[in-house]
């Protein structure tokens, strides 16, 4: 992001793999491969020539911060005082519409814990219920988390698998290992490690924990 003398602010966009034609070989050399993305009248001008310009005209576009996912209209063009790179300019509506890789997010997991007797509330609690777990995802479109998980029996008992039933989700490894054993009144702390189809997802997550 860099603020200009003129009162603009200027987004080097880098783009998703749909849109990598947008940009060109001036792009490429000067504007590090990213699309030039355009707020006019954004902040204090200090060029004289561009007073006039945003005079009366009040900015409504936010301003999104770095490593934000947007979605950006406007006109595309190219910038013939500048090497003819490519540019949305002005941006006409900007839409931030998901978290920064390597931000932490909260995802709502609906926890269904499949029971041998059929029962709702045995050794691992009540099921369904909803876990909140901040998670932290990668430029790999994965993230880790810990389900803490107590066990209330007074026997050993095992969990026997754990599945992912959102679509576009799979579990890349469990540890530790499946099966799971819990001693009488244990708490154990499974890791999993989770492949989502974007850095950018928000919604519910279904976990299913099958229990023997």
């Amino acid at each position: 992001m860099i603020e200009e003398n003129d009162g603009d602010v200027h987004l080097r966009l880098s783009l998703d793999t749909a849109y990598a034609n947008l940009t060109n070989s001036a792009n490429d050399q000067y504007q590090y491969g990213d699309l030039v993305v355009e707020i006019i009248c954004v902040g204090p001008i200090s060029q004289a020539d561009a007073v006039s310009a945003c005079q009366g005209y009040a900015n409504s576009i936010p301003v999104p911060d770095v490593g934000e996912h947007v979605t950006v209209s406007g006109p595309y063009v190219l910038d013939t005082e500048h090497y003819n790179w490519a540019e949305i300019h002005p941006v006409y509506t900007l839409t931030i519409t998901g978290a920064s890789i390597g931000a932490t997010v909260n995802i709502e997991e609906n926890l269904d814990i499949v029971y041998a007797n059929g029962g709702t509330n045995d050794w691992l609690g009540p099921t369904p219920r909803m876990l909140v777990i901040a998670a932290t995802i990668d430029s790999g479109n994965q993230y880790t988390e810990t389900l803490s998980l107590y066990s209330t029996s007074v026997s050993t008992e095992q969990i026997t698998s754990i599945g992912l039933y959102t679509p576009g989700f799979s579990i890349v490894s469990i540890s530790p290992s499946i099966p799971i054993s819990f001693d009488p009144g244990a708490t154990v702390s499974i890791t999993l490690t989770i492949q989502a189809p974007d850095a950018y997802y928000h919604g519910p997550l279904d976990i299913q924990v099958s229990a023997t």
